[in-house]
């Protein structure tokens, strides 16, 4: 079956309901997916990941849409859909972390942003309990921002592969969530998508981010954050 050779990406919307899935590694992988730990490796098409990162960020800036307050909310359900390079995927992310008024849970394999860190901090700084849950390829990554978190006297969780149930080989907690409390419309909201929190993932990839707002959406993304917890250890 060709897309079982190549890999497939399947999005489906119905209602309230989004799934996101996808399995097996393209032959052009690392030409659309941020290399953990070798931003100097070519890429098919020549160049390296940094070199494409600096010369995509011109075109980047003038072509993404800026993303307003006002247009993260709406009614309950499927909150907002956002892709990137057409929408600023960043910049609405931290819409949402500066408006948070009490508590974020933030599950990520990569953060390596200083944008997104700094207002992480700041909501910190503000009274909001934020707590940070990473794999362990990020705590090590040489261009993870996990350290300046840990810094501010934020709680840091880093996934540890053998506490996980039913483990395979080189098993990663690759979630790209956040569960806000309230923030905005005063109303408990999920980020998740693709996006991860990287320069490559905001300057170079095609990626999507999708906000929930639904209650029983956000109960269960709070249910598997508590099962991550169980599965790490605590840095901070």
């Amino acid at each position: 079956m060709k897309y079982a050779k190549y890999g497939f990406v399947l999005s489906i919307v119905v209602g309230a309901l989004g799934i996101v899935g996808s399995f097996k590694m393209p032959k052009s992988f690392g030409r659309t997916h941020f290399i953990v730990g070798y931003p100097h490796t070519k890429q098919e098409r020549g160049g390296t990941r940094h070199d494409q990162a600096s010369t995509t960020s011109a075109h980047r800036s003038s072509h993404s849409r800026s993303v307003s307050a006002d247009q993260l909310t709406h009614e309950a359900g499927v909150h907002r859909v956002l892709f990137s390079p057409d929408d600023d995927l960043q910049q609405a992310l931290i819409t949402l972390i500066a408006n948070e008024k009490e508590s974020l849970k933030m599950a990520i394999f990569m953060i390596t942003t200083k944008e997104i860190i700094n207002a992480l901090i700041a909501a910190h700084e503000r009274g909001v309990k934020v707590t940070v849950l990473t794999d362990n390829m990020c705590v090590r990554d040489r261009w993870s921002k996990i350290d300046l978190l840990k810094k501010a006297g934020i709680t840091v969780y880093e996934y540890v592969p053998e506490k996980a149930q039913n483990r395979l080989m080189n098993d990663l907690m690759h979630n790209k969530f956040v569960i806000f409390a309230d923030t905005l419309d005063h109303t408990p909201l999920v980020w998740t998508g693709s996006f991860n929190f990287t320069r490559s993932a905001q300057l170079c990839n095609q990626e999507n981010a999708v906000i929930l707002n639904d209650a029983a959406a956000v109960a269960k993304f709070t249910q598997q954050f508590k099962r991550l917890k169980k599965r790490s250890k605590r840095l901070v």
